[in-house]
């Protein structure tokens, strides 16, 4: 969508679609509770149910792959904040 992203929030069931970068949107969300986990995602940590072994993350009825250069953070994310 270029330069328009959509965001799903919690309460709603129609996304929002406005007018900003997914760069934009990251430097603007609190990286304790966000995180870019591909291109086209950035996550709400506390919403994440489940991790399987190829990263993908379940997020109510979304599956959402972590890739490429985020996985690093990710992982480090995952080692010290999930028990196990």
């Amino acid at each position: 969508m270029k330069d328009y992203i959509r965001i799903k929030l919690a309460a709603e069931r129609v996304p929002l679609t406005t007018h900003l970068t997914m760069q934009s949107i990251e430097a603007q969300l609190p990286t304790a509770r966000f995180m870019r986990v591909s291109r086209s995602y950035i996550v709400a940590l506390d919403r994440i149910r489940a991790v399987d072994r190829n990263h993908c993350l379940y997020i109510d009825d979304q599956v959402i792959r972590v890739t490429g250069s985020y996985l690093k953070s990710f992982q480090a994310y995952l080692s010290k904040n999930m028990p196990g």
